[in-house]
């Protein structure tokens, strides 16, 4: 199984990076704990059912994001077909260990429950949450095979995209209303406690997750490598590549420009991704951290300009999405100056998002002419610095792609711009709705990303040799 497993993931893991891997589970579930308890002491007493949401979250996140790659955009697996190897032994491979890094999650999460208020609940939890993450990976599991089948070699990969994505964000905005409605009114967490126990868990839950095994068994026996096979053809004719009408004469703006065009479905996923996320994110952060903001104007446009420059797909992927990188260090190319225009064409795409939304914030809103400009002042500045940070940490963190899936390509680096700037936006929320500065707040805002940008400048200007391309 193990030898397996390296095969289809081209990874091998040392005992050193598990072990690392699991400190720092035991070190986050411990902080999670002492921040909860520091911070929420109100809600302590339901820290058990909290942390099982969350984790509950975190394993179908990892399982949506993980396994509809590995079963069947992963090109590895057409090495085994070819070998007397049952298809079941690669169902197996994958979801146990799929099941094992879940389990350390929840375990992760969970045991500070144990160790400091000797709670035996948690055990409970433990195993009542492994029950609800196995039947929702059979059932992750028999969409994929479903849609690999039931559409066509021309919009497969489509398909995907939209499956995954939207399933994506339906977790996290549900865990996310869940959350704020347990911590905001402890009353809705007593009741679900009263009506999820183990003993409903055992009579109903483990029943249909047997059954889902069953169907996902068979299903996949029957109809997996057919489906592997037309996803396959899928990316096979994505990967044709045609002529341009299009002249460009500057060299640099020219090879991104055949970067992006390269891969038609990075448009596509890229405007697919943006638009979902900022509307789920604006929503989730609206409803659950506008207190932090309350009696500010424009919260709900300032969390929509600041979801539209994080959701940058282009910036994000500006090394790993390029093939020809590997041939820079033989041809008369400036790093430096190549980084400057990944960051710039990065920056016209997400300057096209906050036109586009701008634009339904002039239908939606009567927002005065000032104000409105400087909302797009703040949408601007803040577009280059997530711009140039998605770029920077593309090229500071180097990754092999095993998979020709681009739906999620790119989302390490987005993540982290996301929360990097929604960080930093929250942060000036809560010092100017607290009264520690005594400026309005659009203009601060423009202030301080104006600081950010000349900071990202005198960088580039200054630190030369940072910009060489480590992903070669």
């Amino acid at each position: 199984m193990n030898a397996i497993y390296r095969i289809l993931l081209s990874t091998k893991n040392s005992f050193v990076v598990k072990a690392s891997c699991a400190m720092v589970g035991i070190y986050a579930g411990y902080l999670f704990w002492y921040m909860f308890h520091q911070f929420f002491s109100g809600a302590a007493d339901h820290y058990g059912l909290i942390v099982t949401v969350i984790s509950l979250g975190i394993d179908i996140f990892i399982a949506i994001y993980n396994l509809p790659g590995q079963l069947c955009n992963n090109y590895c697996i057409k090495n085994i077909l070819f070998y007397p190897i049952p298809v079941r032994i690669i169902l197996i491979t994958l979801l146990g260990r799929m099941f094992a890094l879940q389990l350390g999650i929840c375990m992760a999460l969970t045991y500070p429950q144990f160790i400091f208020k000797n709670s035996w609940s948690a055990m409970e939890n433990i195993l009542a949450s492994m029950v609800v993450i196995s039947a929702m990976d059979f059932v992750i599991v028999l969409c994929v095979v479903v849609i690999s089948r039931i559409f066509s070699n021309k919009i497969v990969g489509y398909a995907f995209a939209m499956f995954q994505y939207v399933s994506i964000l339906l977790v996290v905005v549900l865990v996310g209303n869940i959350i704020a409605l347990g911590l905001t009114q402890p009353d809705f967490l007593l009741w679900i406690n009263e009506r999820v126990t183990l003993a409903n868990i055992f009579l109903f839950a483990v029943p249909f997750t047997v059954l889902l095994g069953i169907a996902m068994t068979i299903v996949f026996k029957y109809w997996y490598i057919r489906g592997y096979l037309n996803v396959q053809s899928f990316y096979k004719q994505v990967a044709k590549k045609h002529g341009s009408i299009i002249r460009i004469g500057h060299p640099y703006f020219l090879v991104e420009w055949k970067r992006v065009l390269q891969n038609k479905e990075l448009l596509f996923f890229s405007s697919f991704k943006s638009v979902l996320t900022v509307i789920a994110l604006c929503h989730l952060l609206v409803t659950n951290l506008g207190q932090i903001a309350l009696g500010e104007k424009y919260v709900i446009e300032l969390f929509l300009l600041v979801a539209c420059c994080g959701t940058n797909t282009i910036s994000s992927t500006a090394y790993s999405s390029d093939y020809n990188r590997e041939y820079y260090a033989f041809l008369p190319v400036s790093p430096r100056r190549m980084f400057l225009w990944k960051t710039i064409l990065g920056f016209l795409w997400g300057e096209a998002m906050i036109l586009f939304f701008g634009l339904v914030i002039i239908v939606l809103d009567n927002i005065p002419v000032l104000d409105f400009f400087l909302l797009f002042i703040y949408g601007t500045s803040m577009n280059y610095a997530c711009s140039w940070f998605g770029v920077f940490l593309d090229l500071k963190m180097p990754r092999t792609v095993n998979s020709t899936n681009e739906l999620l390509h790119g989302n390490i680096s987005k993540v982290i711009v996301l929360i990097v700037a929604m960080a930093i936006t929250i942060g000036n929320f809560y010092l100017v709705g607290n009264h520690m500065l005594s400026v309005p707040l659009l203009p601060f805002l423009i202030i301080i990303n104006v600081f950010i940008v000349s900071a990202e400048l005198c960088y580039w200007f200054v630190c030369k040799g940072a910009f060489d391309d480590t992903n070669k």
